[in-house]
């Protein structure tokens, strides 16, 4: 534009200089010459006239050009901002979708993972979502998302990541395990003993809850773990399951001083458990310890407390109590249960223990050897209390 300025003041002084020069001319000539020069000076006026109209008019459709080329210039310039800036507005559109569909494929992945209680993949997957987040927030910065947009996003995986670390990652109603000895074992789901259950359990980043439910079937002994808090052992419904015991069989776990062997289904340090409908065959095997079919017995301070056995049948050998309960222990139930030819029904050494509840009820004995249910304090005074009235073809009911 600048140009074209200069070149129109060029043209114009131009036309200015050869006027004064034609004007110059006529008065310095004769004055025979006057005529011929005014004549001339008329045509020269007439033809510098027209030139310079003809320049003119030249320069103002030249101006005219250069006007409408800027106008153009413009239009163009502003259809191409426009333009521009609509490319740059479906860019940040597009940053704005690709994140949200990552998140909907994290979020697919996490729930997949989380149903099949695949806590190690979902912990992957959340990572994976952190580092998008670190991305999101960087595009926000930058200017890529807008403030809205990067709200929308923190909001979508602000909730997915709350629903990934949420302690459920393996609910509660997943904590169900079954046992059956004719089946084929499926991982985390089926085995054939209930102590490769119970082994499985062992295993999991939450061992507390569970229920193993037993198909009929015949099953060796096995031993409730430490730690494994409201775990229930049941028998199917309507299903006959036949616990062998005191058979001089392979202890399931590793014994020692603190942990003897009872040749029976033991409950360690493991709080209330329960042993739900299953029936236990008592063999003749006796042990250095104590011999029982169920029991809780340890050397060691911390006992398995609060044992509920219900709705069990104990068919025995003559020897061996049916359920032993450890000094220490401040409650436990046995109840609906069957007692047939074992020496004694149920048992508790209560040496120096505070007993906060213990219920012994509906139950029925048959052909024991000694007694039905008894407490005794066998050391530090050579005390036997004894419940046992003596009639062991009836009901009984103890409760403290």
């Amino acid at each position: 534009m600048r140009k074209r300025l200069i070149s129109l003041v060029l043209v114009l002084v131009m036309v200015l200089s050869l006027g004064g020069v034609s004007s110059a001319f006529a008065v310095d000539g004769a004055d025979g010459e006057t005529a011929e020069t005014t004549e001339d000076a008329e045509t020269t006026s007439q033809d510098e006239t027209g030139g310079e109209s003809g320049d003119t008019t030249g320069d103002s459709s030249a101006t005219e050009g250069d006007d409408d080329a800027e106008d153009e210039d413009a239009t163009d310039d502003e259809d191409g901002s426009a333009a521009v800036a609509q490319q740059l507005t479906e860019a940040d559109t597009s940053v704005y979708d690709s994140y949200v569909a990552q998140l909907a494929d994290l979020e697919a992945q996490a729930t997949a993972a989380i149903e099949a209680g695949d806590t190690d993949t979902a912990l992957a997957i959340l990572e994976s979502l952190y580092t998008l987040w670190d991305k999101m927030e960087a595009a926000a910065e930058s200017g890529t998302l807008s403030e809205d947009e990067y709200d929308e996003l923190y909001s979508i995986a602000d909730a997915l990541s709350a629903y990934i670390s949420t302690p459920t990652v393996v609910d509660d109603s997943d904590k169900t395990l079954t046992v059956n000895a004719s089946a084929t074992e499926v991982e985390g789901d089926t085995y054939t003993t209930i102590q490769a259950a119970i082994n499985y359990i062992n295993t999991q980043e939450d061992i507390t809850g569970w229920t193993i439910t037993v198909k009929a079937g015949s099953y060796a002994r096995f031993t409730v773990l430490n730690g494994m808090d409201n775990l229930t052992v049941q028998a199917a419904a309507g299903e006959t399951v036949t616990i062998f015991t005191m058979d001089g069989s392979e202890n399931p776990d590793k014994v020692s001083g603190a942990s003897p062997e009872t040749d029976g289904i033991l409950i360690r340090n493991a709080q209330n458990v329960t042993l739900d409908g299953l029936t236990i065959t008592m063999g003749t095997t006796k042990t250095s310890w104590v011999a029982a079919g169920v029991s809780n017995y340890t050397e060691q301070s911390k006992k398995g407390d609060n044992l509920t056995v219900k709705n069990c049948t104990f068919q025995g050998s003559g020897t061996g109590y049916a359920v032993f309960i450890n000094t220490g222990t401040t409650a436990f139930t046995v109840t609906g249960c069957t007692f047939n030819n074992v020496y004694d029904g149920v048992e508790m050494f209560g040496d120096g223990t505070l007993m906060l509840g213990a219920s012994v009820t509906y139950n029925t004995f048959t052909n024991l050897c000694l007694c039905h249910a008894r407490l005794l304090w066998r050391h530090g005074g050579c005390r036997d209390f004894d419940l046992c009235l003596q009639h062991c073809n009836r009901h009984q009911r103890f409760a403290l």
